[in-house]
């Protein structure tokens, strides 16, 4: 199975890295190639088939998948060739062992939601939110703040509040 480098790499982002979730601490690459992370209040994943099943998949190790990536890097490579043979990973010249446990049934927290269904789509940029972020942990003591957004509809800007009442921001959205 090849697999993206830059895809293994943005999935990562997303990667748990509470040791305790020793299953979670890695990316869940499927047989069909997707890839899974999940770190509990997240999740990114790329290629992964919603209808699937859990057949043939196993656990990357973060520290692995951050080998792999930089790995790929040195060596100016865009792909890796994964072969999954008894719970051992070999990329390139290099094997890596799989996470002796079950990655989380992360089909279960997709949202499901039909044609038929009525929703309400917003789109901004995500940098901008970012930034947003920054500010707010700038001046709060919490290190990971909570943004607060709220809006109207889909083309309405977009207020952002926090805990702390000193700060309000508004984001326009984009129209797409």
């Amino acid at each position: 199975m090849i697999i993206n480098i830059k895809e293994l790499e943005a999935v990562s982002l997303a990667m748990s890295k509470d040791s305790t979730r020793y299953y979670m601490h890695g990316v869940c690459i499927e047989s069909n190639g997707g890839m899974i992370a999940t770190d509990g209040h997240r999740m990114h994943s790329i290629g992964a088939d919603m209808a699937g099943t859990r057949e043939g998949a196993f656990v990357l190790k973060s520290d692995d998948v951050k080998k792999i990536i930089a790995i790929a890097k040195a060596t100016k490579q865009d792909t890796c060739d994964i072969i999954n043979w008894e719970g051992r990973i070999t990329c390139g010249a290099f094997t890596f062992k799989a996470v002796d446990g079950n990655f989380p049934d992360w089909r279960r927290i997709v949202p499901s939601i039909t044609k038929t269904q009525p929703t309400t789509c917003i789109s901004f940029n995500g940098a901008f939110m970012a930034d947003f972020h920054k500010a707010i942990k700038m001046i709060t003591d919490n290190r990971r703040p909570h943004l607060i957004l709220q809006f109207t509809d889909a083309y309405s800007p977009i207020l952002i509040t926090c805990r702390d009442e000193r700060f309000t921001g508004v984001l326009m959205s984009v129209r797409v």
